[in-house]
């Protein structure tokens, strides 16, 4: 998704935007603001040529915690920006976000002054750096959450396949052509193979097979008897 970052001011709009992926803020410009009709006018433009999907815009607190007059200022641009993006069917859908600005425009004169710049030139680009701090900021947080989640569904479908395993059911045909049902109680893997204790439904045996896939199907081999000591032997250990 792609996102814009603002950091709104008095006199200039610092402007970012993110990668499609939503990963990495790149400062755009700084635009030097005009009129309300001509602001929002310019940032409409600017989002259908960019088609950006979400904004987020820096909200000036102070360090206590509390908003305070620029604060204000920022959330009724927001509020007339929203009320014009809603009544434009092309960007009616667009999120707009607000992030924690503070110390923002610090750390984009820190880093242009660890970058050599002279005093004019950092003027030209503090507040669209500000702009890709803020942006970059919130991306970050962001995904740090989305790979939480992931690693959270990932892992409830783990435990879900692996529950589905243990309670599978299979039968068995040997030498002699006697069908045995068995349950899969446990699996692991042991020298890049995997191995599976089944457990006889009637005598409550358990016995270990090498499992080899082909396609959508599994075979249950019997492992020599150095392979069935060595696995075993593993297996204990697990336990």
């Amino acid at each position: 998704m792609k996102t814009l970052g603002l950091d709104i001011g008095d006199k200039t709009i610092g402007l970012a935007v993110s990668d499609e992926a939503g990963i990495i803020s790149f400062p755009r410009e700084t635009y030097y603001r005009r009129s309300r009709r001509e602001d929002e006018r310019f940032l409409s433009e600017l989002l259908k040529q960019e088609r950006i999907e979400r904004i987020v815009y820096g909200l000036p607190y102070h360090m206590d915690g509390s908003l305070g007059p620029q604060a204000e200022k920022v959330e009724r641009f927001i509020r007339r920006l929203r009320q014009r993006l809603h009544h434009d069917p092309a960007l009616s859908q667009i999120e707009l976000i607000a992030s924690d600005e503070r110390l923002t425009s610090k750390m984009a004169d820190k880093a242009m002054i660890s970058q050599a710049m002279r005093r004019e030139t950092r003027k030209q680009y503090i507040d669209a750096l500000a702009a890709s701090f803020i942006l970059q900021n919130y991306l970050d947080r962001e995904n740090r959450r989305n790979d939480m989640k992931d690693f959270e569904e990932l892992k409830d479908q783990h435990d879900h396949d692996h529950e589905d395993f243990e309670l599978q059911e299979v039968e068995l045909i040997d030498e002699d052509g006697t069908t045995t049902r068995f349950i899969i109680d446990d699996w692991f893997e042991f020298e890049g193979s995997q191995y599976a204790v089944l457990v006889n439904d009637d005598e409550d045996d358990a016995v270990l097979f090498r499992v080899e896939e082909e396609g959508e199907e599994m075979n249950f081999l019997t492992p020599d008897e150095d392979e069935f000591e060595r696995a075993a032997q593993y297996y204990e250990e697990l336990e």
